[in-house]
């Protein structure tokens, strides 16, 4: 029983070691969103696939994403970050949680 528990203990340890070991990435930048990342520049609405709009954005899912693809080409360009709550889908809610990671230039 006591072994257990060591084992248990020990690996508890070394999970809250890795979860709270600082990441060093390469000197080269990415807008790559990993657990121990955050991007470093923002994601431009108006030239953004799908994949990188579901990949980047918090409650952005695949089908949201493809909602704004579409929206974009059927309405034009966004000319303010605002402007994405015409998407179904999308509310103030989620702009709100996104804007630091969003741009339209």
């Amino acid at each position: 029983m006591k072994r257990i528990l060591h084992a248990a203990l020990a690996m508890t340890i070394a999970l809250l070691v890795g979860i709270a070991a600082p990441s060093y990435a390469s000197s080269g930048a990415s807008n790559k969103v990993t657990a121990q990342t955050h991007i470093t520049k923002p994601l431009n609405i108006n030239r953004a696939s799908a994949a990188e709009l579901s990949s980047m954005l918090k409650g952005i899912g695949p089908s949201k994403a493809s909602a704004i693809v579409a929206y974009r080409k059927t309405h034009g360009p966004f000319h303010s970050i605002d402007e994405l709550v015409k998407v179904k889908g999308i509310g103030s809610s989620t702009i709100s949680k996104n804007r630091s990671r969003i741009s339209i230039q």
